[in-house]
């Protein structure tokens, strides 16, 4: 498919950013809800980054950090990926809030530090190859960690006296 073709479809480049965009937020979403109903709160949050490796994970990962190159050359992109971030914590705040009632008590600021630290996590995990060794790796000091932050009846930010 030649570049033409695909402008054919899409006025600029940001256009089709968007357009991939949307449609990974809404993949994320519906993996999510679906999770949400079945299963424990780690399991709804992490639902959309699961899957053994294969070319199609090297394409979006690959994909993934183009993107997020363009959103730091492009002022457009940048905006259009804070807006997705944004909709991702709405998401996950409303998760977090169904399925743990500690999570009700904590202030909302406190709940987006906790939710934006899960995030980052995520995305450096989603980054990685999965390799046996990389999966022993999230599975000693990631997958605690992300635990940790989703533990709502202790004060994960505050030091420990």
């Amino acid at each position: 498919m030649s570049v033409g073709h695909i402008y054919h479809y899409f006025p600029a480049k940001e256009a089709l950013i968007a357009a991939i965009v949307e449609t990974k937020l809404g993949e994320f979403f519906m993996k999510m809800a679906e999770a949400a109903r079945d299963s424990s709160l780690l399991e709804a949050l992490t639902a959309h980054h699961e899957g053994p490796e294969n070319e199609a994970r090297r394409r979006e990962r690959a994909l993934f950090l183009e993107i997020l190159a363009e959103g730091e050359r492009n002022p457009q992109i940048a905006e259009l990926m804070r807006k997705a971030n944004d909709s991702m914590l709405d998401r996950q705040r409303q998760i977090v809030r169904a399925l743990e009632p500690a999570a009700s008590k904590l202030p909302e600021a406190e709940l987006n530090r906790r939710l934006e630290m899960f995030n980052a996590l995520q995305k450096a995990v989603h980054l990685l190859p999965r390799t046996a060794e990389g999966c022993s790796t999230y599975e000693r000091v990631v997958e605690p960690m992300i635990r940790s932050l989703l533990q709502f009846d202790s004060d994960f930010f505050q030091p420990k006296s």
